[in-house]
């Protein structure tokens, strides 16, 4: 105990870290952060084993990813989501999922349909009222309701705040005054709901039982509504941000300072990364928080489910398979560019700020693992407790080998993006989809304004479609135990298409055979 006792302070003592330390050896904070932050990501789960990030872009976003939502429940991956991080127009899409998942009835269904090569009959829980708890009041009452243009009129009145408006909408249409703390009621995924701090620089999040940021450090939710989280998340500079919240003690003992990860040399690197920050900056930041879109930090909502998976490496546990949606809009080509100081100004600004979001993407398709018989072979030793130890022991193997054995396997799909030919796929997507067709979708404004019916569907037709093309680049769904998910395909609105100059109907890519990954990837 002296032992683990004094590696603990002098581990504080390298990281600068400051806290009061408990009977055991551990901070004070670390219980609170535990079992707020880390627990429900910790836990192995057998069932749960994906993380989905719904990225940001208005309504078109939304309504992408309602349609990735159905197809990731027609597979039965719904209820294998182990965690749901949202930015601004994803956030409105996970903020209806969180507020109705203690209402979806799921129902275990047999997927033994004609399949792969190979397949085998495997069972699924779909939840039957997806349409009706999620679907239906994005698609039939919001995306049909302009609310930006009253919301940024409103903020030019004294006293008036764009943000609280917003904020007073959702409720009205969708959340009925739901509270962050009734989403840890109801079960599921952890959702966290992604806004950027305007003092800070950094991410804030919020949870059902906590919120904040690094810097700031996390409190509990108290009465903040899923509203103004969702508000926040999606708080479109200039106009409809900041939201101001105001938290519900400013206490020093209320709030907690949370580490993401400890490592075996000292307290998190990024740390370096960090700028010092004065006590009484902090107590000012507790008070009164601004809050402006998620997506000025991380438009793909992915910084909390790295936080997660690093979390679990450490610990020598799988990290969950990352599936990310993206309905961004990102700068476009153009191949004659003004260049006047303004105009490539605001060009240089757009290339400047979608670029962060492709290199998250880049690094995560890097770091999705691809089983072959030489690392699964070696890693199964150092799955082995006795073995993991013994190495462990004597300095061995060092991290990126845990990182290799443990870490998880990633699938990407965009609005604007056509998916790349898989080889067990056919028929391939080019033939059949118009790129201008996607162009158009993919250029729909980012706001929260109303968009005809047809437009509608074609974006849930879209993100359907994308969702199913990219499950596909995820290894271990092409084991035969697993690969009837990949057969299931039935378009939304068949009628709408995904564009007008797409007349093909043969939109569902089918899997022609299974047992691609050799050996297969084990039990998670």
């Amino acid at each position: 105990m002296r032992l683990r006792n004094a590696l603990v302070i002098a581990l504080a003592c390298l990281s600068g870290s400051g806290g009061a330390l408990g009977a055991e050896g551990e901070y004070a904070d670390d219980a609170w952060c535990r079992d707020r932050l880390w627990a429900p990501v910790e836990k192995p789960d057998p069932a749960r084993n994906f993380a989905l990030s719904l990225s940001g872009g208005g309504y078109r976003a939304m309504l992408y990813h309602i349609g990735a939502l159905r197809r990731l429940n027609e597979a039965g991956l719904l209820a294998e989501l182990a965690v749901v991080s949202s930015v601004s127009g994803g956030s409105i899409t996970a903020g209806m999922l969180a507020k109705a998942w203690g209402e979806l009835e799921f129902e275990t269904r047999t997927l033994d349909a004609a399949g792969p090569s190979g397949a085998l009959p495997l069972e699924v829980r779909i939840a039957t009222n997806f349409e009706s708890r999620v679907s239906e009041p994005l698609m039939k009452r919001l995306a049909d309701t302009t609310i930006d243009v009253p919301a940024v009129v409103s903020g030019f009145f004294p006293g008036g705040s764009s943000a609280d408006v917003v904020a007073n909408r959702y409720d009205e249409i969708l959340f009925g005054g739901a509270k962050l703390a009734d989403l840890g009621k109801t079960g599921g995924p952890l959702f966290i709901f992604n806004a950027t701090s305007l003092q800070t620089g950094e991410l804030w999040q919020f949870r059902s039982n906590a919120m904040g940021g690094p810097s700031a450090g996390w409190t509990t939710p108290g009465e903040t509504r899923l509203a103004q989280a969702v508000a926040a998340s999606s708080a479109f500079p200039p106009f409809l941000s900041p939201l101001y919240l105001r938290p519900p003690s400013a206490r020093a003992d209320d709030w907690k300072d949370c580490r993401p990860v400890q490592f075996v040399h000292a307290n998190d690197p990024r740390a370096h990364t960090r700028r010092t920050i004065r006590d009484e900056d902090r107590a000012r930041y507790r008070e009164e928080v601004y809050l402006t879109d998620g997506g000025v930090r991380d438009n793909l909502g992915m910084v909390a489910v790295d936080q997660a998976n690093r979390r679990r490496i450490n610990q020598s546990r799988y990290a969950l398979d990352e599936l990310i949606s993206d309905g961004g809009r990102t700068f476009g080509f153009d191949p004659d560019p003004a260049t006047n100081w303004l105009s490539q100004g605001f060009r240089v600004m757009g290339i400047t700020s979608t670029e962060p979001d492709l290199l998250r993407i880049d690094a995560m398709l890097d770091r999705a693992i691809s089983y072959t018989e030489d690392n699964a072979a070696h890693c199964a030793l150092y799955r082995s407790e006795d073995r993991r130890l013994e190495k462990e022991r004597k300095g061995e193997p060092s991290y990126r080998l845990k990182a290799l054995c443990f870490g998880g396997d990633g699938a990407y799909w965009g609005v604007q993006r056509l998916p790349p030919a898989h080889q067990y796929f056919e028929p391939r997507p080019e033939p059949w989809i118009e790129i201008d067709d996607l162009a158009d979708l993919g250029n729909i404004p980012t706001r929260l304004s109303a968009l005809d019916q047809v437009t509608r569907e074609r974006l849930v037709n879209w993100g359907y479609l994308s969702a199913h093309y990219g499950l596909g680049f995820i290894n271990r769904l092409w084991q035969c135990s697993q690969a009837q998910r990949l057969s299931v395909c039935a378009m939304p609105y068949e009628s709408s298409g995904v564009g007008p100059r797409t007349t093909t109907r043969e939109y569902c890519l089918r899997p022609v055979k299974c047992d691609a990954i050799k050996p297969e990837v084990p039990a998670r």
